[in-house]
């Protein structure tokens, strides 16, 4: 029996690397490549083994991965629907923050298969083996999907219908926004003195630990360190040493304090005084002037 024909709109990093693993587990045969300009159409047509187009030359085929960045996903589906009108075949995009009926219009079976990991480059079937993958949309592409998942050794699991915003916030808070955390953490170290390289060293290290007990207790009982402990006069001391702009720490501080009040593991008059403490110049005047009036 043949193997389904694949055609790929955004052969990038994340769509090279989930067509190539479809391909590589015998799951369908690439047909056309379209990616945003020719250097780059041809070198993902090559490595996937199918044929260079553009958009106003595609043909139909049973399978379509829609890789392109979130914004575009309506204008190609528009686009596709206007050429070759509406397909039974299965169009899938790869993106976490929106609905699989984004592409409707361009296809009957719709869905969404969204890789939860960072993709810095195109990446094997082996890497992307254990790696959860988010699923939605219409039944029959949420079960072609699941079992292609399965087939390279994925990790799938349905997203709730109508939670795609709430599920992606969370998505880009676990991975994106460790990244400023960390860059900011290494400027401290920096200013404290230490060289760039341990400076460097400490933070991952530290990272790895903290993941190590959330992977091992969860998150609340994971918490430690001087909020944890109530221990308003360190955390004013590390105020009183940060550079003028200390509004990052302050904010993750106060989400820490949030996390080990829900948790009960700071009792709520230490929690005041952290509270106090974690006032900026502003907000404190703002108080006092509150109990003056």
């Amino acid at each position: 029996m043949s193997l389904p024909t694949l055609n790929v709109i955004g052969a990038g990093r994340a769509g090279g690397s989930i067509a190539g693993a479809l391909v590589a587990a015998d799951l369908v045969r690439i047909g056309q490549v379209v990616n945003s300009e020719p250097r780059s159409t041809d070198a993902a047509a090559r490595r996937l083994g199918g044929t260079s187009a553009t958009l106003d030359h595609l043909e139909r085929a049973d399978w379509w991965l829609i890789g392109v960045p979130d914004d575009a996903l309506a204008t190609v589906a528009g686009h596709l629907r206007q050429r070759l009108g509406q397909q039974s075949a299965l169009g899938f995009h790869l993106s976490g923050a929106r609905e699989a009926d984004v592409l409707g219009s361009a296809f009957q079976s719709v869905g969404v298969f969204h890789p939860v990991r960072p993709f810095p480059d195109w990446l094997t079937p082996a890497e992307l083996s254990e790696t959860f993958v988010g699923l939605t949309g219409k039944a029959d592409a949420r079960a072609t999907l699941e079992s292609a998942a399965r087939a390279l050794r994925m990790r799938p699991f349905t997203i709730p219908e109508g939670a795609q915003g709430t599920y992606h916030a969370a998505c880009s808070m676990a991975s994106n926004f460790l990244v400023p955390l960390v860059a900011e953490a290494e400027r401290l170290f920096a200013t404290a003195g230490l060289p760039p390289d341990t400076g460097a060293a400490l933070t991952c290290e530290l990272l790895s630990q903290a993941l190590a007990a959330i992977r091992a207790r969860g998150a609340a009982a994971a918490l430690t360190g001087p909020i944890v402990r109530g221990d308003a006069g360190t955390v004013a001391r590390q105020l009183a040493s940060l550079p003028e702009d200390d509004a990052l720490f302050r904010t993750l501080a106060r989400a820490t304090l949030a996390v080990a009040e829900t948790a009960h593991r700071v009792d709520e008059a230490a929690a005041a005084r952290l509270r106090v403490t974690l006032m900026s110049g502003t907000e404190q005047r703002a108080s006092r002037a509150g109990r003056t009036s």
